[in-house]
């Protein structure tokens, strides 16, 4: 199981900075298209809801990268995420 979690924890350990920069970026886009969607009338409420829902679920997943990556930690030691 340590082998496991190995293969998937230092990938995500060694590209959590990059994941969080733009998943961070593309949730913002997300909420800008919802908002401006929604305001100018031109798309279906539909989308306006599905760009909000979608930059909320990327938000709420980069929030809580670090925490999946300190369970996912196979070494069992202390983990600090700067």
């Amino acid at each position: 199981m340590n082998i496991l979690k190995g293969v998937v924890f230092y990938p995500l350990l060694w590209l959590r900075g990059l994941l969080i920069r733009i998943g961070r970026l593309i949730a913002g886009l997300l909420l800008f298209s919802a908002l401006l969607s929604a305001l100018m009338g031109e798309l279906p409420t539909q989308i306006s809801i599905t760009f909000a829902v979608m930059s909320f679920a990327l938000f709420m997943l980069c929030h809580f990268y670090d925490w999946i990556l300190i369970k996912l930690n196979p070494t069992d030691n202390i983990l600090i995420l700067d």
